[in-house]
C-alpha cells in the first residue's frame, strides 16, 4: 500500500500479451542450416491464458523468434526472441473470441526458417471479478455473468472445484451455499452457449480464499497409557500427534515497545504470501522496524510497518526479495494483517499493515492480500497505535531527507528516532507455536518426572522414570486465543527381574530369587512386610463352597507369567488360569490392588465332590525377552 494508492481499480482484461517461459531441454548443437520446430500447437484453457508448445529434435539454431498475429490481420508481430532450449511458453492476455495464429522462426547467422502455423481461438470471458470474498460457514451468493457475445438465449453454467458446501445452479449461474472448509480454491467457471456458432466461455479462474473459522483446540488422538522400564533414561511423546488447533497452523508474535500482538496466519488460504512473510521473519528483516504510517478515514483504518528499520539512529529501507503476486479475496476486517503495495497489484515485498477497523475501501478494485488475523487480546495494542497523533515529517531515510505523511507519534511532535520514546518500534517478530502445553497435575510425582520442551516446530513431553508404580497425568493445551483442552492418561513404570536383582545387589545366581521377586516375599517376616506366600482356602460361591488359591502377583513387571495348576493326585496337573488372560477368566474370583502387587483369588469352578483331594500350585515363568 502506498500513500497515493489506497484504492485500486479492477482490470478484468489486459490487452496485449505477457510472456511466461517454461521447460528447458538440454541437447547438443548440430551444424546449420537450422531445421524449424515441429508439432507446434496452441491451446487457450481459459480466457486470458494461451499455451504454445513445439518439439525440436535438434539444436542447430542460435535461437527462436516467436511471432503471432490476429486473424484476419496478416502482419506478423515478433513478441520475443527465445533461447533455443525452450519448448514451451505461456501468454497472458488477448481478446475474447479472437482467433490467433502463432509460428516459431529458427535463426542461425543470416538464415531464418519458419515453422508451420498453430491456431487458437480465445474463449469468451466472464464479466465478474477474478476473486470473491467469503467466510467459512457464512451464506454466500455469487452470480456468474457471461459476456455472451453471440447473444445466446440459453446458457449452461459450470463451476469446478468448489469448496464443500457450495454448489452452482446450471441454469442461472448462481453459486450459493456456505463454505464448510477453509483454504484456497481455484474455481474454473464455464458457460456453454446454445448457439452452435458460439464459443464456449471460460473465465479467468475465480479465486476463493477462505480463512478458517475460529475454534478451540481438538484432540485428534487420545494419549494411550504410557509404559516404560525403570532402567530407561526417558520416554518422549510428540504432543502434536495428539492435539491440533483447526484454525491456526502457523502463528507469529509481533513485539513492539507498546505491547505484543499475536496473529494466526492463513497458510491454507494464502500459502505463498504466508511463506513469503515467514521468510522475512526468519531473516530478522523486521527487527527494529517502525510503524511509519497510520490512517483513519471513513472506509479505511490502518497502521503500517515492515518497510523501514532503525540503525545507528537513522532509518533505512528493508532489504527485500522479489515482489509477490497479489492474492485478494479475504476482507480487510478489523484485526487482519495484509501486504502493503504500490499501484501495481503485484508489487508487495516486505511491507505490511494491520486493519485497526473494517477497511471496506480496500476491498474494491484489485484489493489487497490479507493473510492473517489478530487475537482478541491483541486488539487493544492495535487500537493504542491507531489512536496516536499523526503528522507529516521530514525524515532521514537511506541518507536522504524524505517527507513522510501520516506518521504516528505519542505526542504529535517530531519523531525521535534516537530515543524511540515517541514512536512505535517493532522490536522483533517471532514464529510461535499454535498451541502451548502445560502439565496440570501428576497424582504421584515420585513415580515419574515429567517436563515439556518446545521449538519452532514441535512440543515434546519427556517422561523420566523414578520408581515402580502408576501415576495419572493431566496435560492442558492452550491455543493463541486462550481456548483450552485437557487430557488425562496413565504413566506406569515397570522393572524387570534382572533390574530388581541388580538394585538389590543380587549378582550370584539371581534365578534362585525369582519367587521372592514374583511374590514379593521378604527374607525375614516383619510387621512392615506382609507374608506373600500363596494360600489355599475354601471360599463361598453361588454354587456352594469351593477350594481356591490366593497369591500376590507383581503388577509392574512385564517379564513374568503366572500359571495356576491343580491336581487330585500330585502327578497329573491341569492348567486352570494364567496371567496373560486374567481379565477374560471366569474363575478369577477377585483381585485386590495392593501397591506394587495384586492379590488374586482363583478357584476351580467344576469342583463338586466333598472330601475330594485337590492340590494347587503356582508356576512362575521368567520371560527374558520381555
Amino acid at each position: 500500500m502506498s500513500n497515493s494508492n489506497l484504492k485500486g481499480n479492477t482490470s478484468l482484461f489486459k490487452c496485449g500479451f505477457f510472456l511466461n517461459l517454461f521447460t528447458v531441454v538440454i541437447g547438443v548443437a548440430i551444424a546449420s542450416p537450422p531445421i524449424p520446430p515441429e508439432n507446434i500447437e496452441a491451446e487457450a484453457p481459459w480466457f486470458g491464458k494461451m499455451i504454445i508448445r513445439w518439439s525440436d529434435d535438434t539444436l542447430d539454431e542460435e535461437g527462436y523468434y516467436f511471432q503471432y498475429r490476429s486473424v484476419p490481420q496478416t502482419e506478423w508481430i515478433t513478441l520475443s526472441t527465445l533461447d533455443s532450449p525452450l519448448r514451451e511458453l505461456q501468454l497472458n492476455g488477448g481478446s475474447p473470441t479472437q482467433e490467433y495464429e502463432f509460428r516459431i522462426l529458427s535463426f542461425n547467422d543470416d538464415e531464418v526458417v519458419a515453422s508451420k502455423l498453430a491456431k487458437v481461438i480465445m474463449p469468451d470471458r466472464f464479466l465478474n471479478s477474478t476473486f470473491a470474498n467469503l467466510k467459512y460457514g457464512t451464506p454466500f451468493v455469487f452470480e456468474m455473468r457471461a459476456n455472451n457475445i453471440s447473444n445466446s438465449e440459453n446458457i449452461t453454467y459450470e463451476a469446478s472445484s468448489l469448496p464443500n458446501g457450495l454448489s452452482v445452479d446450471q441454469n442461472s449461474g448462481i453459486i450459493s451455499g456456505s463454505a464448510e472448509e477453509d483454504g484456497f480454491f481455484d474455481v474454473l467457471l464455464r458457460a456453454t452457449y446454445e448457439s452452435p456458432e458460439s464459443v464456449t466461455s471460460i473465465s479467468f479462474k475465480l479465486a476463493l480464499r477462505i480463512p478458517p473459522q475460529p475454534s478451540a483446540p481438538e484432540l485428534i488422538n487420545p494419549i494411550p497409557p504410557q509404559e516404560l522400564s525403570l532402567s530407561e533414561d526417558s520416554l518422549t511423546l510428540n504432543l502434536g500427534d495428539f492435539f491440533i488447533d483447526p484454525d491456526t497452523r502457523k502463528a507469529i508474535r509481533i513485539k513492539t515497545n507498546k505491547g505484543e500482538m499475536v496473529f494466526s496466519l492463513f497458510d491454507k488460504a494464502t500459502p505463498i504470501p504466508v511463506d513469503n512473510f515467514l521468510d522475512y521473519v526468519r531473516a530478522e528483516t523486521y527487527k527494529n522496524n517502525i510503524f511509519h504510517r497510520s490512517v483513519t478515514a471513513n472506509s479505511l483504518k490502518i497502521i503500517q510497518s515492515g518497510s523501514f528499520f532503525i540503525s545507528e539512529n537513522k532509518l533505512s529501507s528493508n532489504i527485500t526479495s522479489n515482489p509477490i503476486v497479489n492474492e485478494p479475496g479475504i476482507a480487510n476486517e478489523r484485526g487482519t494483517i495484509a501486504y502493503a503495495r504500490t499501484s501495481n497489484p503485484d508489487s508487495a515485498t516486505s511491507g505490511w499493515y494491520i486493519n485497526g477497523g473494517d477497511s471496506s475501501g480496500l476491498d474494491v478494485g484489485d484489493s489487497y492480500t490479507v493473510f492473517g488475523r489478530a487475537t482478541q487480546e491483541s486488539l487493544p495494542i492495535i487500537d493504542s497505535i491507531q489512536e496516536m497523533s499523526t503528522g507529516t515529517f521530514n525524515l532521514n531515510i537511506n541518507g536522504q531527507t524524505t517527507s513522510v505523511d501520516d506518521f504516528p507519534t505519542n505526542d504529535g511532535l517530531e519523531p525521535n528516532i534516537s530515543t524511540k520514546e515517541n514512536i512505535v518500534v517493532v522490536e522483533n517478530i517471532k514464529i510461535i507455536k499454535p498451541l502451548d502445553y502445560e502439565i496440570i497435575s501428576v497424582t504421584d510425582s515420585n513415580i515419574a518426572r515429567l517436563s515439556i520442551t518446545s521449538d519452532e516446530d514441535n512440543s515434546e513431553l519427556i517422561i523420566n522414570p523414578l520408581e515402580v508404580g502408576t501415576t495419572k497425568v493431566k496435560i492442558q493445551s492452550t491455543d493463541i486465543d486462550g481456548n483450552r483442552i485437557d487430557i488425562l492418561f496413565d504413566v506406569s513404570v515397570f522393572n524387570s527381574f534382572k533390574e530388581w536383582a541388580l538394585i538389590n545387589n543380587i549378582e550370584d545366581n539371581p534365578d534362585k530369587y525369582l519367587l521372592r521377586y514374583a511374590f514379593g516375599k521378604s527374607l525375614e517376616i516383619s510387621k512392615k512386610t506382609p507374608h506373600r506366600s500363596p494360600k489355599i482356602d475354601i471360599i463361598d460361591s453361588p454354587q456352594g463352597p469351593k477350594p481356591a488359591i490366593s497369591f500376590y502377583q507383581r503388577n509392574f513387571s512385564k517379564d513374568l507369567k503366572y500359571t495356576i495348576q491343580c491336581s487330585d493326585n500330585l502327578n497329573d496337573w491341569e492348567n486352570i488360569w494364567n496371567s496373560e488372560n486374567e481379565e477374560d477368566s471366569e474363575i478369577a474370583v477377585n483381585s485386590i490392588n495392593v501397591g506394587e502387587f495384586s492379590l488374586f483369588t482363583i478357584t476351580k469352578t467344576e469342583f463338586t465332590e466333598v472330601n475330594q483331594n485337590l492340590f494347587f500350585r503356582v508356576l512362575v515363568q521368567y520371560l527374558e525377552n520381555n
